[in-house]
């Protein structure tokens, strides 16, 4: 089988009454007791490795005529890296755009999160102790400190919307929870729907696309209605058109694919007839 995360000494596996001890570093491991074509196996950690935890998968089965080289151990430990060891803490908004030790963004649910290509990491809104928000976050890994982006520490902000297509310093998406997110192959974020507020802060199921230009700092509003609680316009399947957009919707499963292309599936909102509810269809946009 293969091992990774061993960074210490003293993991012990056992095989019924076969043992292996396996040394720091180690990435793959064999049992000196081989086990015959039909016979079972059951791999458990005798001892862990020294402040660490292993979780084992396929680590049981029946041996055929070819080896068995699928039983995996992987090990690890949690390190705190930054935040409050309570709960209902209160976000440090400090200089926008500034990167700074006391930043922090509030505690908080159902956020928009993703890595970008540079490994940094992005969270947009989600729920926090006062409401929905809207502020925009990147943690620099390298330094370990928060940069508040964009958004408002306030909670309820509405949607300013701007020009579609157009970049501007004053635009920003109404706070929301549980939004679709993407980060396309130049690095920049996407945003869609969730829970919020729209243009006139009317609370709802929103429908609306923003990118946010990292070079910029700024959003554009691409696509769908300023106004919570738009029903879908589906057009012909598998027939791209201008017109086209996902009903209103939150809690949907978001991916990219290899061309870069974004997908959504589902999520709980309005289908095309105006009807709430848990929805199946699959979206693809193209960036």
């Amino acid at each position: 089988g293969t091992i990774t995360g061993l960074a210490a000494g003293g993991l012990v596996l056992t095989n019924g009454d076969d043992t292996v001890t396996v040394p720091i570093g180690t990435s793959i491991f064999t049992f000196p007791t081989e086990v015959a074509s039909g016979g079972t196996y059951a791999v458990m950690v005798q001892t862990p490795p020294t402040g660490l935890t292993c979780q084992l998968i396929n680590d049981s089965g029946t041996v055929t005529t070819a080896a068995i080289t699928n039983v995996m151990v992987v090990c690890g430990q949690w390190d705190w890296q930054n935040g409050a060891n309570s709960t209902g803490a209160a976000g440090t908004y400090d200089t926008q755009g500034m990167a700074t030790a006391g930043n922090v963004p509030g505690a908080r649910e159902a956020a928009a999160a993703r890595r970008d290509g540079a490994g940094n990491l992005w969270l947009f809104g989600g729920i926090g102790t006062a409401g929905d928000l809207n502020d925009l976050w990147e943690y620099a890994i390298g330094s370990g400190e928060w940069i508040w982006a964009s958004g408002t520490s306030a909670a309820g902000g509405r949607g300013v919307y701007g020009t579609q297509g157009s970049a501007a310093p004053g635009n920003i998406p109404g706070a929301r929870e549980y939004a679709a997110s993407w980060i396309d192959a130049s690095g920049n974020l996407w945003l869609f729907g969730g829970t919020g507020y729209d243009s006139a802060r009317t609370k709802g199921a929103l429908n609306d696309l923003w990118q946010y230009n990292l070079a910029a700092g700024q959003w554009i509003w691409m696509s769908g209605s300023q106004t919570a609680g738009a029903a879908g316009n589906y057009g012909s399947q598998g027939v791209a058109a201008p017109a086209n957009a996902p009903g209103a919707r939150a809690a949907s499963t978001a991916w990219v694919d290899s061309a870069g292309d974004f997908w959504l599936f589902g999520g709980q909102g309005e289908a095309a007839s105006k009807t709430v509810g848990m929805l199946n269809d699959v979206w693809e946009f193209a960036p």
